[in-house]
């Protein structure tokens, strides 16, 4: 079902409404309109009905369109304003619309009038969405652990979410950053390599970018980082916008680290008692008819036997910390 518009009408001039309602119900538009003449009565059906759109005369005995526009962007900004005037001459016209004004049109051509509200109502929905989605963005970047970036290539600027200031320890400045506050913290022995990667990333024809490099703090913390970005090129191939996410792997990286310290346990610490018993066992196979040789090997299979439960008990406890610290890493 078609939505009915609702229109609101600022005009003094009963005539002149008359001929604007005239040449709207000539259209296909589907709407319903209240007509006002004052500015309590604007001000007052701003809060009542809502409009979807607003047609103002520019010249009111009370006040005018420039008021009433003004009025209207303080309570309902995003409410396309229509100026509609028998003479409202160029300059003003050139001004309101560098105010704010969505459009105008002058009384003797009032069949342009159904297509610039048409076209009005078509902008209000793009821009409607555009600020959802910056705001859905707002809250992706507040509710994400990862630094959240957006390179202007062309301008060298970049902007970052509140998580990149937070883990440089700085505070938030310019909206926008040069972005030699991203390539002057690379760590030193990765700068080049990373570089190197973007500079044949630009050349390539890709749009997909991923790079892992360390990098450091405002006090020389070093972190492991994923960079993942994805790249907008102009109608020629050249890059002009890059949109990334930055995760911050260092506690990743310390645990695989403990798992290959562990692995080293199993590996070395846990088998080679494991041998020294076997081989023992084995010895005992043989036959041995001097008690004291007996002794011996009996002590030393004890002596594994003690080695390897702690080293078994270190390895349960090391893996119960891995598992611990993996729980905690998925809940942060």
């Amino acid at each position: 079902m078609e939505k009915i518009l609702k229109i609101l009408i600022l005009e003094d001039n009963k005539s002149d409404a008359g001929l604007i309602l005239r040449e709207l119900n000539k259209s296909r538009l589907i709407f319903t309109s209240e007509i006002v003449e004052t500015r309590e009565a604007f001000e007052n059906a701003l809060d009542t009905i809502k409009p979807d759109i607003i047609l103002s005369d520019y010249y009111l005995p009370s006040f005018d369109g420039a008021v009433a526009h003004h009025i209207k962007e303080k309570k309902y900004p995003e409410i396309p304003f229509i100026i509609v005037s028998g003479t409202i001459g160029e300059e003003n016209a050139v001004e309101l619309i560098k105010n704010g004004v969505t459009d105008y049109t002058i009384k003797d051509r009032l069949f342009t009038l159904p297509q610039k509200i048409i076209r009005a109502l078509k902008e209000a929905e793009e821009k409607k969405e555009n600020r959802e989605a910056n705001e859905r963005f707002s809250l992706a970047t507040r509710a994400s652990n990862d630094i959240i970036y957006e390179w202007k290539i062309n301008d060298d600027a970049v902007w970052w979410n509140d998580a990149y200031y937070n883990l440089m320890g700085i505070k938030k400045g310019k909206e926008w950053l040069d972005h030699t506050s991203w390539s002057n913290s690379i760590h030193p022995d990765d700068h080049d390599s990373v570089m190197n990667s973007l500079a044949d990333f630009f050349e390539s024809k890709e749009i997909f970018w991923s790079n892992e490099y360390r990098f450091l703090d405002n006090k020389g913390k070093v972190y492991c980082f994923v960079d993942k970005g994805y790249l907008l090129r102009d109608q020629n191939g050249e890059p002009f916008r890059m949109i990334g996410a930055v995760a911050d792997i260092t506690n990743l990286k310390n645990y695989i680290t403990q798992l290959k310290e562990m692995l080293f346990m199993t590996s070395h610490r846990v088998r080679l008692p494991i041998a020294n018993i076997l081989g023992l066992s084995n010895a005992l196979d043989e036959s041995i008819n001097d008690p004291a040789e007996l002794k011996e090997i009996v002590d030393y299979i004890k002596l594994s036997a003690i080695n390897l439960e702690e080293s078994t008990h270190e390895l349960n406890h090391f893996i119960q910390n891995s598992k611990d610290k993996a729980e905690n890493k998925i809940q942060t």
